[in-house]
């Protein structure tokens, strides 16, 4: 593959992935496909006025101090808490990847409801390729001001304990 088809499959990834996120930051963009090239976000950001250009994705920025949020067809009603919640999943893709190595990623659900009644920020299932089974990491974003208890949380875990793979939803 030469150059030019890698930058071409790169962008239609990078399409493809706020599509699945919904919305990315600059940064969330930059950590995912550029971190381990030399001066990666400047090509980041080249990439993405590309992408802008033809139309691929839109652009907001809240302030000018700020970076940008992509995504595709319209801008997210809660821009900021979705930036949070993905901030989340690529901490706990980067720690599977890191600490369970015989787990392989297999899929996001974003604002899930479960058959038990609680609706979660997200949930994100691995499956361990030695013994076929899945495991499953579920997702809650708050900001730091918010006084919320978290009761979902705790209704999750009166039901299902930590044991991850009686989970009924995916």
């Amino acid at each position: 593959m030469n150059t030019r088809q890698k930058g071409y499959y790169r962008d239609r990834l990078i399409v493809s992935t706020i599509e699945d996120f919904e919305v990315l930051s600059t940064e969330q963009i930059y950590y995912l496909f550029f971190s381990d090239i030399k001066h990666g976000i400047i090509k980041c950001r080249e990439r993405l006025r590309q992408l802008r250009k033809r139309g691929k994705i839109l652009s907001y920025r809240l302030d000018i101090n700020e970076c940008s949020y992509h995504f595709i067809d319209k801008k997210p009603y809660y821009l900021q808490h979705n930036v949070n919640r993905n901030w989340g999943f690529m901490y706990i893709m980067n720690m599977v990847k890191c600490e369970y190595k015989y787990l392989k990623f297999d899929e996001i659900r974003l604002e899930y409801y479960m058959k038990c009644g609680i609706r979660t920020d997200g949930i994100i299932g691995f499956k361990n390729y030695v013994t076929g089974e899945y495991r499953y990491w579920i997702l809650e974003s708050d900001r730091n001001d918010s006084r919320n208890k978290f009761t979902k949380i705790k209704n999750y875990n009166d039901k299902y304990g930590n044991n991850s793979t009686c989970i009924d939803c995916m």
